[in-house]
C-alpha cells in the first residue's frame, strides 16, 4: 500500500487556490473554462483516490476477503455518504448564494477543502515521515560495497 495522503492533501491544497481563481476569473470564457477544468482536476482527483482506493485496502483487510457482499456494502457506504453530503449542499447553496452573494459559495467549497486537509493531515504526516525513514534506509545502487 502506497502513501496517498500527501498527494492527496497537495491536490486540496491547489484546489483552494484554483477555487479562489475561479471565484475572481470574471467573464471571460476561456479562463473560466482553463480554471473551471483545474478545480475539477484538485477536487475530482482526491475524491475519486479516496473512494477507489479505500474500498481496494478494505477489502484487502482478512475479515472482508472472499465475501463479495461485504465488499460491496463498504463500497456503497462510501460512495453513499459523499452522495448524500452532495444532495444536503444543494440545499443550502442557493440560500447562502442568495443571501451572501456567490463570492460566500466559493469561500465556503475553500474551507470545506481546508476542513479535509485537516482531517487527513495526521495521516499525511505519518506518511511523509514512513517515506522519509525509507529513503533513508536506501543505499545508492551505483555504490559497491568492499570486502575489507
Amino acid at each position: 500500500m502506497g502513501c496517498r495522503s500527501p498527494l492527496i492533501v497537495a491536490m486540496l491544497a491547489s484546489s483552494i487556490g484554483a477555487l479562489f481563481m475561479y471565484s475572481n476569473a470574471g467573464p471571460a470564457l476561456f479562463w473560466n473554462a482553463v480554471i473551471m477544468t483545474i478545480v475539477g482536476i484538485t477536487i475530482s482527483g482526491p475524491y475519486n483516490l479516496i473512494v477507489g482506493t479505500i474500498s481496494i485496502d478494505l477489502g484487502s483487510q482478512p475479515a472482508l476477503q472472499n465475501n463479495a457482499q461485504a465488499m460491496s456494502t463498504v463500497s456503497g457506504l462510501l460512495d453513499g455518504t459523499g452522495s448524500v453530503g452532495s444532495a444536503v449542499g444543494q440545499l443550502g447553496i442557493p440560500v447562502l448564494q442568495n443571501v451572501f452573494g456567490w463570492q460566500s459559495v466559493f469561500y465556503l467549497f475553500m474551507f470545506l477543502n481546508l476542513l479535509a486537509i485537516v482531517c487527513i493531515m495526521r495521516r499525511c504526516l505519518a506518511d511523509l515521515r514512513l517515506m522519509f525513514e525509507k529513503s533513508n534506509e536506501l543505499t545508492p545502487l551505483l555504490i559497491e560495497e568492499s570486502d575489507e
